[in-house]
């Protein structure tokens, strides 16, 4: 935690609030595909049913886990991570089940698809790569400035 400046006492719980939220990251990813294939059929009332199911349960989630069970910052991200997942089942379950416009089937791209993939894939993630790893330097080094030192280096980096 040295290299970021952070104070020992706020990393511990940082990393559990972490660690809950990456639980979120496939269910963003997933749901964000799937919210895509309704929206091409133009059905926009499943994303926003499954949004708004999403939206209730964080926030109910948030006042139970923080107020009720006391969690505070760990709640938070529990109800949020609960409300990502709810919006996936739910956009599954209205807009692809039996009733529903798309059918989901998983299937592998052919052989001749990966060549091209890598070639056209490839460099953009090394930049992306490079990038977060060039910002993430940026940052800790910014952490460990103090306030005025960094108000002088956000004109110059701006």
């Amino acid at each position: 935690w040295a290299l970021t400046g952070a104070r020992e006492e706020l990393c511990a719980r940082g990393a559990s609030y972490m660690r809950v939220r990456g639980l979120a990251v496939p269910g963003v990813l997933v749901g964000l595909v799937l919210q895509s294939g309704l929206l091409a059929q133009k059905d926009t009332s499943t994303p926003l049913k499954a949004i708004v199911a999403s939206l209730v349960a964080n926030v109910c989630g948030n006042v139970v886990l923080t107020n009720v069970y006391g969690l505070g910052l760990l709640g938070t991200a529990i109800a949020t991570t609960m409300g990502v997942w709810l919006s996936v089942v739910v956009t599954i379950a209205l807009g692809y089940g039996a009733n529903g416009l798309l059918k989901l089937r998983l299937q592998l791209p052919p052989r001749s698809f990966w060549p091209t993939f890598w070639r056209e894939a490839l460099p953009l993630m090394v930049f992306a790569l490079t990038k977060s790893f060039v910002f993430g330097m940026i940052s800790a080094t910014a952490a460990m400035l103090d306030v005025v030192s960094c108000a002088v280096h956000q004109a110059a980096w701006a």
